[in-house]
């Protein structure tokens, strides 16, 4: 049964795509085994159309400042206010009804998330009842467990410290923080173990987080050859615009590709907390 927060999504969305004002990008998905693990691979031919704007103005495109994508935002995707977000539709979706996060005030990219991230994150989770939901972030300016050939931290979420009964949202978000803190720690003592080197560069990493666990992957680039590869690519899911690249995909191997833009592991860590 929906909530009243997901009947929100479903009005704001139907009516949205309706006028013309958000666009739902069509995707056939195909099903690829790796190792045992099933992966779901969208091909999104229409992603491969998209203008690639004046090259002449490379230059000046350089010089500005890099604009906030949400602000300002349409009031066709607001969905409604939680503290200091605005929570909207993405404008471009390939799965219906994805929402966003968004800060009213600019954040940068490679900052880390804050405990006040952590609890907007896990209050939208919370209120969507009818299915399963995953939430993700990409950190950076690039964009069976022992199985995976790439480094990842993982965290098992205890469902007593997220429940409502057992203390009030300020506690849920400070928990979470410390979870997150944890993995972050982990990860950059395994990348200094490893010797790996990220130099000037910020750090970039893919956050994954369902009800039950969260996951990072430290990146090593956002690329596999052409392929784009963003968070939800380490949770199974990648997006490929042509049969071209699906066959890639395929030749290649999926668990491939994500160890192509990801750190080769040599010891994968799980961590409980």
């Amino acid at each position: 049964m929906q909530t009243h927060f997901e009947g929100r999504i479903a009005e704001i969305y139907n009516r949205a795509l309706q006028r013309g004002e958000l666009s739902f990008i069509e995707s056939e998905v195909a099903h690829i085994e790796d190792k045992g693990i099933e992966f779901e691979i969208r091909i999104a031919p229409s992603l491969a159309k998209k203008p690639i704007g004046n090259l002449g103005a490379k230059d000046e495109l350089q010089q500005k400042p890099k604009a906030d994508p949400f602000l300002p935002y349409s009031q066709e995707l607001f969905v409604q206010e939680h503290g200091i977000y605005n929570i909207l539709l993405n404008k471009f979706c390939v799965v219906p009804r994805h929402i966003v996060i968004a800060t009213k005030d600019f954040e940068k990219q490679t900052d880390p998330l804050t405990p006040e991230d952590l609890e907007s994150i896990w209050y939208c989770m919370m209120q969507i009842k009818s299915q399963p939901t995953v939430a993700f972030f990409n950190c950076g300016e690039i964009f069976d467990i022992p199985k995976l050939p790439y480094v990842h931290h993982i965290a098992l979420l205890d469902p007593q410290r997220l429940s409502g009964h057992h203390g009030h949202h300020g506690e849920v978000s400070q928990y979470l923080n410390d979870v997150f803190h944890s993995l972050l720690d982990s990860m950059i003592e395994g990348l200094h173990k490893q010797s790996f080197s990220i130099g000037r560069n910020p750090l970039s990493y893919n956050l994954i987080m369902t009800h039950t666990w969260f996951m990072i992957v430290p990146r090593s680039r956002e690329k596999y050859e052409q392929i784009s590869v963003n968070s939800l690519g380490f949770a199974g899911m990648l997006l490929t615009r042509s049969e071209e690249e699906l066959e890639l995909v395929k030749n290649v191997g999926v668990l491939n590709v994500l160890e192509g833009v990801a750190i080769s592991k040599q010891n994968a860590i799980m961590d409980e907390v």
